[in-house]
């Protein structure tokens, strides 16, 4: 099992980030995620925002090595179920991280992937996932059953929704429609919608 963390070297090269994602023994980056980092560090974003970026990349790099046994990302290796598996796992731990926290760690995931990989398949969110997984449905609450009221008018916002469950009670996953790997902007805000609605004892 490789270990990773995240560093601060003592002798930052100033082009590149100050913060690092490494192999603990080896010191060997983790390419992909640095090179995003270093992205948003030419964009000036602050050293404590770039800090709780490879903190949540490090946590994904640690699931992604459990499954591949490298910190290594190849584009054959991510399909339209990455991210949703990445979510199914977090939920499904012995105390499962807050929907805030699972939101954060997807939303950066999403988009250090998508800036390594513009060209890879459309990951949660895509409009070519399983439908057994998400279901389409209009932005904000429907009308009420026998309601006379109309649908959502044409051009609203569609949401991708998943149920997700695990030990620590049932996750929705939403994911804006088209916001997926494949097509969400390098710029799009770093939150996707995901949150936890229902806890069980």
């Amino acid at each position: 099992m490789i270990k990773f963390h995240v560093i601060r070297p003592q002798t930052p090269n100033p082009p590149q980030s100050p913060i690092r994602v490494v192999e603990q023994v080896t010191g060997r980056e983790v390419g992909w995620v640095n090179r995003y980092l270093d992205r948003e560090y030419v964009r000036r974003l602050a050293n404590t925002t770039l800090r709780i970026y490879a903190h949540n990349l490090l946590h994904f790099v640690r699931w992604w090595e459990s499954l591949h046994h490298t910190g290594d990302v190849v584009e054959g290796d991510l399909t339209e179920s990455t991210l949703l598996d990445y979510v199914k796992f977090q939920s499904g731990q012995q105390s499962p991280p807050s929907g805030s926290t699972i939101n954060d760690r997807v939303a950066v995931a999403d988009r250090a992937l998508r800036n390594e990989f513009p060209h890879a398949p459309p990951l949660p969110g895509g409009s070519r996932l399983s439908s057994s997984f998400f279901a389409s449905q209009a932005a904000g609450p429907g009308p009420a059953a026998g309601s006379d009221e109309p649908a959502a008018s044409e051009g609203a916002q569609t949401q991708h929704r998943a149920a997700v469950g695990g030990g620590g009670g049932a996750f929705l996953v939403q994911f804006p429609h088209g916001a997926g790997l494949g097509d969400r902007g390098l710029d799009a805000p770093a939150r996707a919608a995901v949150r936890r609605s229902v806890e069980f004892e």
